[in-house]
């Protein structure tokens, strides 16, 4: 739609609307831009690419975003963000209209959505009841700069794809505790880069098992091969584990539930995760099934996923796997590892030490 206002011996103004297509408003130039409901626009993120080069100009051009708040979206990002743009929060009760007794009854009928579409600070836009997953992690609670004490063994675990290696050193002591030492995240690397980004960053630590998806042992209809085993060649002995999303994320609530003087058993020491933090403290519930995480936005999964990954592993204390590997392989033992093939034998060694 286009609406025309013609000013004789003036240029014409020109209002037009566009579809929240990925490429709206692509080679359009304007003077200001407007976007109603922009939390909620299924390509926020390509539609601001596409469109923010049609206003930025050095002396004109400007950006009106109206919205609620939806955790994980860019206009939550944008508003949340270091920026230039001013921020204006509107409460229910600016209209004069509203009195508590409205309140009330609309919270009656409409009930835990009222904080998201009615909020009284913003604060409370921005915590959204049965919208956050974890709303057990905080600042105070996950982030520590005491580091474990005791015997400790290191476990590094990931989620890998083009599009993102997450990668984590945890910590884990006799207690059953466990600290996040060191992150990495970057996108674009092979496997080979990638098993080489990990070793490089590995030089400080013991690490005794190397965590890794399940999706990583499915074979390529091209090569024959799965990543795990490209991974091994590259360097990089990995150990699969579960990938059930439902008790992943019942172990990850254990571990961020559970722990001495208000910490959680899992930390993140001297705030050396911030991307983790950040993706906990936003990934929402799944609309369809309440006990996992939303997949939406994707960028946000990747950090989470490798925790994830971590938690649900049955991880001996530091003392308990220290002393099983000391065992010795049998007979019997060294000529199964013999008789298997690439991928049994990676097995077996994750399971014998």
């Amino acid at each position: 739609m286009i609406l025309k206002i013609h000013f004789p011996g003036k240029p014409d103004s020109v209002m037009q609307c566009f579809a929240s297509s990925e490429n709206a408003a692509r080679s359009f130039t304007a003077d200001l831009l407007i976007f109603d409901e922009w939390g909620f626009q299924q390509f926020d993120r390509s539609i601001w690419t596409a469109a923010f080069p049609t206003i930025n100009r050095a002396n004109s051009g400007q950006v009106v975003g109206l919205s609620t708040i939806e955790r994980g979206s860019l206009f939550e990002e944008l508003f949340t963000g270091e920026n230039k743009f001013f921020k204006i929060f509107i409460p229910w009760n600016a209209d004069p209209s509203r009195d508590e007794k409205w309140y009330k009854e609309t919270k009656s009928i409409l009930g835990d959505g009222m904080q998201a579409e009615y909020p009284a600070t913003i604060e409370e836009a921005l915590t959204v009841p049965g919208g956050a997953f974890f709303p057990e992690v905080k600042d105070d609670s996950i982030l520590t700069d005491t580091p474990l004490k005791g015997k400790v063994v290191t476990y590094f675990v990931m989620d890998y794809g083009l599009d993102m290696l997450a990668a984590y050193w945890i910590n884990r002591d006799s207690f059953g505790n466990a600290q996040i030492v060191k992150e990495h995240c970057e996108s674009n690397l092979t496997i080979g880069a990638a098993a080489q980004t990990v070793l490089d960053l590995s030089r400080d630590y013991k690490v005794v098992q190397w965590l890794a998806p399940p999706d990583l042992w499915n074979r390529s209809q091209e090569t024959g091969k799965s990543r795990a085993v490209i991974f091994y060649e590259n360097g990089l002995n990995l150990t699969k584990v579960n990938n059930d999303v439902a008790a992943g994320c019942s172990a990850m609530k254990e571990y961020f539930s559970h722990g001495d003087a208000g910490k959680s058993r899992l930390t993140i020491l001297d705030n050396c995760a911030p991307v983790l933090l950040n993706s906990l403290k936003k990934i929402q519930h799944d609309k369809k099934k309440a006990n996992i995480y939303a997949n939406d936005p994707h960028d946000l999964t990747h950090s989470p996923d490798a925790i994830r990954y971590f938690c649900i592993y049955w991880t001996l204390p530091a003392e308990a796997l220290q002393e099983s590997n000391r065992k010795k392989w049998t007979e019997d033992m060294y000529e199964d590892y013999e008789n298997a093939n690439l991928e049994t034998k990676q097995y077996l060694k994750a399971k014998w030490g």
